[in-house]
């Protein structure tokens, strides 16, 4: 109730006032002390889940982004500006479309409160603003910290989850985590996402890449390279998790900038599969 009295106050004041500058900074203050901007955790639940089954071994990625779209449409919330799929991106001549212009937003005033109020809120909430670099996050249930080397000075910092069945972990495909551009593993909706998929079956790898997280921490001096280095890495991830006894395949899940680079490194190992040959 306190939260939604300071938002209309807020709002009524905006109104009211002629320094409107002014009374977007209060805004902005209000909010955040009301804890509308604080990170907010989400734990999923069994209840949750949608399983998205592969139609054929010949269906192309982009017609079962198509597919899942419409199975899971019914489930997001109605808005009259709809997620855009690959074929979206262009016009019937073949010519980019104007993406901000689709979704009625000015690129000039994202960074701007009254501009792009919700998407900032929701950033704030996503990401949060603790920096775990110097010290590692609190530790998370069934989890535990490894250090996978992928050159001869070169460590990552990953927590690494198995699922199990009566105490034992039992065989099944590994998913990693990729975190967003220079993110760690302090995110909440990480670690989340981490337990949900552990519970559902998987075992999981939070990963922290080169100038991230406890990474960076141990190797200061290594910077990100923005998928020239990363992708090798991955595949040397990937080889040391499939060498343990209970892992089979491989798969990655990235947030961000992490999703360019999980699409990167799927280019990079796909000429290596054969259908005798396990899929990463």
């Amino acid at each position: 109730m306190s939260i939604r009295f300071v938002t209309i106050l807020s709002i009524s004041r905006i109104r009211e006032s002629t320094d409107v500058r002014r009374s977007v900074a209060a805004l902005a203050v209000l909010c955040s002390v009301s804890g509308c901007f604080s990170e907010q955790a989400i734990r999923l639940q069994s209840g949750d889940l949608v399983s998205v089954p592969v139609e054929s071994d010949s269906q192309s990625v982009r017609q079962w982004l198509v597919n899942t779209h419409q199975r899971l449409q019914p489930l997001l919330p109605a808005s009259d500006r709809p997620a855009l799929l690959t074929e979206d991106l262009v016009d019937p001549q073949g010519r980019p479309i104007d993406v901000f212009d689709t979704f009625k937003e000015d690129p000039a005033s994202l960074h701007q409160l009254v501009g792009n109020f919700h998407g900032l809120l929701h950033s704030a909430q996503g990401i949060g603003q603790v920096n775990a670099n110097h010290e590692p996050p609190p530790t998370w249930p069934g989890f535990g910290a490894v250090r996978i080397g992928v050159d001869e000075n070169v460590t990552l910092a990953g927590r690494l989850g198995f699922a199990v069945t009566d105490g034992v972990p039992h065989d099944a495909d590994c998913i990693v985590i990729l975190p967003g551009l220079f993110g760690d593993n302090s995110i909440l909706r990480t670690r989340d996402l981490a337990d949900a998929l552990r519970q559902s079956g998987f075992h999981v790898l939070a990963l922290e890449l080169r100038g991230h997280g406890q990474t960076e921490e141990d190797h200061p001096d290594v910077y990100y390279t923005f998928g020239t280095l990363e992708t090798g890495d991955l595949m040397a991830v990937s080889e040391w998790l499939e060498a343990q006894p209970s892992i089979r395949r491989t798969g990655l899940f990235g947030v961000c900038w992490g999703a360019n680079l999980g699409m990167l490194a799927a280019w990079y190992d796909g000429p290596s599969v054969t259908p005798a040959s396990p899929m990463r």
